[in-house]
């Protein structure tokens, strides 16, 4: 009769091990699922929105989307500068004694 096996390794540390792989392939299973059907999907969304944002701007009367951006930083920039200016404006009134204190 042959001898009884024998097994040469830390079982705790095999079943431990064994978790951790399942755990593993787990969550390749739910990579691989986002990378063949959620992504595609994103994708394909994501594609079909950036389609549509000159329709959204040729319903509102502009040719494409440079006239627009071009249209929208120059009106930008007049209001950047008018609120400077406002701001200047208010701290020098503010600076200013008023007429009821220059009575007293």
């Amino acid at each position: 009769m042959p001898p009884k096996p024998t097994l040469d390794t830390d079982m705790a540390e095999f079943r431990h091990m064994r978790n951790l792989m399942i755990k593993v392939q787990d969550k390749a299973v739910k990579i691989k699922n986002l990378r063949d059907k959620v992504l595609p999907q994103l994708k394909q969304q994501l594609a079909d929105r950036l389609d549509k944002i000159p329709d959204t701007l040729k319903e509102d009367g502009y040719p494409d989307v440079q006239v627009f951006m071009r249209t929208f930083r120059e009106m930008e920039s007049v209001v950047e500068q008018y609120n400077r200016d406002l701001a200047e404006w208010e701290y020098q009134i503010s600076r200013k004694p008023t007429a009821t204190a220059k009575t007293a």
